[in-house]
């Protein structure tokens, strides 16, 4: 349990391969993109605790790029359960989201 004043150790550390690091640096200096794609490719850098990273603590890598710590935290887990780059994308949604109300019997009386 933690105490006022104490900040919990960070549970998954993220260590990219030098190919993937490099695909990041490339999404974080493009100039065309999604911005929140590439602040949290910046934040997968920031985060970076390989010999070429800066392992930056959260809180300074929150000031940075503007991502709360609870979703360093989230983009951390994932970057430790798919990889690095595939932490940047969406998930794939389980299901359809809504059901469709109108099916193609409906639709055909309707017309």
């Amino acid at each position: 349990m933690c105490t006022i004043g104490q900040v919990p150790a960070k549970l998954h550390r993220i260590k990219p391969p030098e190919s993937e690091r490099h695909e990041l640096e490339v999404l974080r200096d493009q100039k065309r993109g999604k911005a929140s794609g590439i602040m949290r490719a910046v934040a997968v850098l920031l985060s970076d605790e390989s010999p070429q990273g800066p392992a930056m603590k959260d809180a300074d890598i929150q000031a940075h790029t503007g991502i709360s710590i609870r979703n360093l935290e989230r983009l951390r887990l994932r970057c430790c359960e798919v990889g690095p780059l595939a932490a940047l994308a969406r998930k794939p949604r389980a299901t359809s989201g809504r059901e469709v109300k109108i099916t193609g019997d409906v639709h055909a009386r309707v017309t």
